[in-house]
């Protein structure tokens, strides 16, 4: 998976990240996957042929010199992918990183979505990331300092 220019300093995900275990990971991806992901989630990731249509869509992409860690499949595939291929065996250090790009790397605009000739609901693959972190209690909140420590 693709790091940041500079890591991102957040109390929830670093403290969130802190508290997992390998074990409650993988208990806690299995459970979303099982309820909400199915053939569905599946065929999603195995169906994309990575023709860039979805990336001309993003602004994020757009806006980062179309780095394609930015795109939405770079962002599929630096975190459902990986999931799915591990079975839920990931690191804190993963799900701390995923819960960045599902977070604050895509805003699930769906442009890609109208973009996709496949009909790939990347959005939909983005949700899921989110709520497995947010289960596993890794969410985004980023604590800017109070002026009185010290800016």
């Amino acid at each position: 998976m693709a790091e940041p220019a500079e890591k991102i300093q957040d109390v929830g995900l670093d403290d969130g990240a802190a508290r997992l275990t390998p074990e409650r990971i993988e208990r806690v991806i299995n459970g979303v996957l099982a309820a909400a992901g199915g053939a569905r989630l599946r065929s999603y990731v195995e169906t994309c042929v990575h023709c860039g249509l979805c990336a001309e869509a993003c602004h994020w992409y757009q806006s980062f010199d179309k780095d394609p860690t930015f795109s939405p499949a770079g962002k599929v595939k630096q975190t459902m992918w990986v999931i799915l291929n591990r079975k839920g065996k990931v690191s804190p250090e993963f799900i701390r990183r995923a819960s960045e790009i599902a977070s604050t790397e895509c805003n699930l605009c769906r442009r890609c979505v109208h973009f996709c000739p496949m009909g790939i609901d990347i959005a939909y693959m983005m949700v899921l990331i989110r709520r497995i972190c947010h289960r596993l209690g890794v969410t985004f909140c980023h604590h800017e300092p109070d002026v009185g420590e010290g800016r």
